[in-house]
């Protein structure tokens, strides 16, 4: 029931936006995602980068869209009723298998990865074989090095609500726990786990190993107004380097550790409301929306994290935004109903679904 209101208030709150979009007619090309030697009949690996199932950047952003080497699976929704698309990356065909809630799809070794009732479930990737793995309400869920790591517990603002997280290997065995704190905001980097908690009004930032042993803390103090979806605060690590974007009565800032005077310090200034972020390698995505432009309301950023600078497109509204292969990939409908790529400087934009 948590999860279904989760996805309901989301969906409305972007039926709210979307109905501001004024994006021009598409028709499906080719949205360069072929692979020259892509063969169904071969046996799929489905390791993505790094062994993970999906970005952290795309599961923030509720995991509706991920792939492996040869498949890339979408939900799309009318109202509640969801479904499970998967789409050949060589010959574009696309097929339903399955129906339900999917959030935090990962894939890995020929299986799916997802949430579904609060639950965690896999089945392999022609939506057969469906088993339950967890009995724990879950709200996060990332397969890295083959070891399920997941955050249960009840949602609540701000993220540092109840949080039981845990981890378990593929098949559901050996279930532990992950850290005695009640974490607020989890990433994953060069095998290292970085989490948030809220301690007596200050935010902590510890990194671990994957299995929780050889902790160590980060910083102490404040990291206020961050953002959340699905609960999770959007702080990230790039190149060893700590960032988070702070929300503001207007706008907001991307901040960066100073690890040698333990502050985090603006680099960046944003301008209008964020409603889309995402981040591949060395580049930050994100859309704002200022009612202020008449014409122009959404606009879609990208900043190069390590020179500094700033590229930006009017008129394009990023929702769910997520990354695929070196293309974004966006809903623009509130219904979630229809899916839309394009290049990460904001060109070739094309329907996918």
């Amino acid at each position: 029931m948590l999860q279904k209101q989760r996805i309901k208030k989301t969906i409305i709150f972007i039926i709210v936006i979307s109905q501001l979009i004024l994006l021009s007619s598409c028709i499906y090309a080719n949205t360069g995602l072929r692979s020259a030697d892509n063969n169904d009949g071969l046996e799929l690996t489905g390791l993505m980068s790094e062994n993970k199932g999906n970005t952290m950047s795309n599961l923030r952003n509720g995991g509706y869209i991920a792939n492996d080497n040869y498949y890339i699976f979408y939900i799309t929704a009318i109202g509640l009723e969801a479904t499970l698309n998967k789409r050949s990356i060589a010959d574009g065909e696309s097929r339903i298998i399955g129906t339900g809630e999917f959030l935090y799809l990962n894939v890995v070794d020929g299986f799916i990865y997802y949430v579904d009732d609060n639950k965690i479930y896999r089945m392999d990737i022609n939506g057969e074989n469906r088993e339950r793995l967890s009995e724990t309400m879950v709200r996060f869920l990332i397969v890295y090095d083959n070891t399920i790591f997941a955050l249960g517990g009840n949602f609540e603002w701000r993220g540092y609500g109840r949080t039981d997280s845990f981890a378990m290997n593929i098949d559901g065995t050996d279930v532990r726990s992950l850290s005695d704190n009640r974490i607020g905001s989890i990433y994953f980097y060069d095998s290292k786990i970085y989490y948030t908690t809220r301690i007596d009004g200050q935010t902590l930032l510890y990194r671990m190993d994957l299995n929780g042993e050889n902790r160590e803390l980060l910083f102490q103090g404040n990291m206020e107004g961050h953002i959340f979806v699905h609960g999770i605060s959007e702080f990230f690590v790039h190149k060893g380097n700590i960032f988070y974007i702070e929300l503001r009565i207007e706008g907001g800032a991307l901040m960066k550790l100073d690890t040698y005077i333990q502050e985090f310090l603006e680099v960046h200034y944003i301008e209008s409301d964020i409603v889309g972020l995402n981040r591949k390698d060395n580049s930050l995505f994100y859309t704002t929306f200022d009612m202020g432009r008449s014409l122009n309301l959404f606009t879609f950023h990208r900043i190069d994290l390590d020179t500094g600078e700033i590229y930006y497109t009017r008129g394009i509204g990023t929702i769910a935004l997520h990354v695929i292969r070196g293309r974004l990939f966006f809903y623009d409908s509130g219904r979630l109903e229809r899916v839309y790529t394009m290049n990460i400087d904001g060109s070739d934009m094309e329907r996918f679904h």
